[in-house]
């Protein structure tokens, strides 16, 4: 399964309208910009987990494996290449 692609339907789906979302590029901030904060990554962590099958560790948890669509597609593939 595509992880952009599912980190977009969720944006889509819970935070931005398809609007806004078109305006989002694969590195644009989503932390500094207000796309995401705490609540709603709580929630997108959950969702990648639930619809993937994979686990991200609490040592997973930094800032910066969630700045980006891009940071959080390479965040799902790590996990993707330990899930057993």
């Amino acid at each position: 399964m595509d992880a952009e692609r599912l980190v977009r339907g969720f944006l889509a789906e819970h935070v931005l309208s398809e609007e806004d979302l078109a305006k989002i590029g694969r590195e644009d901030h989503l932390l500094k910009t207000g796309v995401l904060n705490s609540l709603t990554l709580s929630h997108l962590i959950v969702y990648l987990e639930q619809q993937l099958g994979i686990q991200v560790p609490p040592s997973e948890f930094d800032p910066e494996n969630f700045q980006s669509i891009r940071a959080i597609c390479d965040l799902v593939e790590r996990q993707l290449q330990r899930a057993p």
